[in-house]
């Protein structure tokens, strides 16, 4: 009989000592955790902030850029914007876009940017 009253007793001190280490470290983790994420948001902010900026002097890239945006927003420039920028996705070599296209361009960016 001693010896089952024994090992009930035996596990309890083990116990005691681990949960003297844990809960400083859990603390701890649970603080970097949280100072970690307070630093690093308002770095995340600014990078949605700039995800509206354009380098217009080269029509391939915002016209392929623009494209995109017109599949993820429902606008009502969709249709005609796409059927501009189709001409200067596709070829090789493209001059600068002309300033229709530049218009719709900017009604599609500020009706995003409004209704985003």
């Amino acid at each position: 009989m001693e010896t089952s009253f024994i090992r009930v007793f035996e596990v309890y001190p083990i116990w005691i000592e681990y949960s003297i280490f844990l809960t400083p470290v859990s603390t701890f983790i649970f603080l970097a955790i949280v100072f970690v994420f307070f630093m690093y948001k308002p770095f995340f902010k600014k990078q949605r902030k700039n995800s509206f900026r354009f380098d217009f002097s080269d029509a391939k890239k915002t016209a392929y850029q623009i494209t995109f945006l017109t599949y993820k927003y429902n606008t009502p420039y969709n249709k005609e914007l796409l059927k501009k920028l189709e001409a200067f996705k596709y070829k090789k070599k493209v001059g600068n876009l002309d300033e229709e296209t530049l218009t719709l361009i900017k009604k599609f960016l500020e009706y995003v940017k409004k209704n985003a």
